[in-house]
């Protein structure tokens, strides 16, 4: 139900019924996976109501900023908010640091490595496998887990110098994941636990609990190893963060290739750096590479 409020800017009850439908609008009609629309409900039935000091307040929390951006879309596009509601919640719902502020922030290379290695010797293999690719590859977790899980090795590429590309290709909202790239002597163990299905909570709540580990950290040191090893574009594409590149068709099978010849030199240096975490400490003081200019082929 919305409801005129005192500031001028509408009241929005969140009662069950209106999250209910909002629900099935996040999967129906955005292609958000039902997980991270579960936890958007969540996240707003704490709130009870939207108003300007709930939008607020919303800003402090990272799910609930998001899945109230997504309410107020909603409520407009199903005709429940005008044009004009909209647009003054979402520019309270606008943090100041949109440039995403958690890339720019360097975590620590070298400790988090030696954190990883020391989780992996303490946890099951399925769980050791899914570590060491998450770090390999860069990828997120519930894509890795994915992979495992609907293993199918016809999607596998075996590139030069020890490599495998495995294209899982799976969009959901904004986000999307075409390949995940990895060394190929980890095949044996993906193989051996292909099937496995591993629950993103679990694998996550269970690491942080016992271990104090953020499996998720893994994308952010991924991408910041190979920025400064091979820069920004063909990073970009390792990640399938392709919206921020504006590729076409043809730049993306050049970029594509481009990432192929590239990755042995990244995994070299991952490699070094698992192997000798002090290895990371001086790269990491080292500026990221100038962005690749592509050339397109005529």
């Amino acid at each position: 139900m919305v409801e005129p409020g005192s500031s001028g800017l509408p009241v929005i009850s969140l009662h069950s019924g209106l999250l209910q439908s909002f629900r099935r609008w996040l999967i129906e009609k955005e292609r958000i996976e039902e997980r991270t629309a579960n936890d958007y409900v969540s996240a707003l039935e704490k709130l009870d109501y939207l108003d300007e000091e709930k939008a607020l307040e919303a800003l402090g929390n990272d799910k609930a900023y998001k899945a109230a951006r997504k309410l107020v879309q909603f409520l407009f596009e199903t005709g429940r908010l005008s044009k004009d509601a909209k647009e003054r919640y979402l520019s309270l719902l606008k943090r100041k640091t949109e440039s995403k502020v958690s890339e720019r922030v360097e975590i620590d290379w070298a400790e988090l490595v030696s954190a990883l290695r020391d989780v992996a010797e303490h946890v099951r293999p399925e769980w050791r496998l899914s570590l060491y690719i998450l770090y390999y590859s860069g990828a997120r977790i519930d894509e890795v887990l994915r992979m495992i899980a609907e293993y199918d090795p016809s999607r596998l590429e075996i590139l030069p110098d020890g490599v495998a590309r495995y294209g899982l290709f799976w969009k959901r909202g904004k986000k999307r994941c075409d390949y995940i790239y990895f060394p190929a002597r980890l095949l044996e163990a993906i193989e051996e636990h292909a099937g496995t299905v591993i629950g993103y909570k679990t694998f996550t709540r269970r690491l942080t609990r016992d271990f104090g580990f953020e499996a998720s950290k893994l994308r952010k040191l991924h991408r910041q190893v190979c920025r400064r090893v091979l820069g920004r574009d063909v990073c970009e594409f390792y990640h399938s963060r392709l919206g921020s590149l504006k590729v076409g068709d043809l730049a993306y099978e050049n970029l594509r290739q481009l990432a192929d010849a590239s990755y042995p030199e990244l995994l070299k240096m991952l490699e070094e750096g698992l192997e000798r975490p002090e290895k990371f400490r001086e790269l990491q003081r080292k500026p990221p590479r100038r962005a690749v200019v592509l050339a397109l082929a005529d």
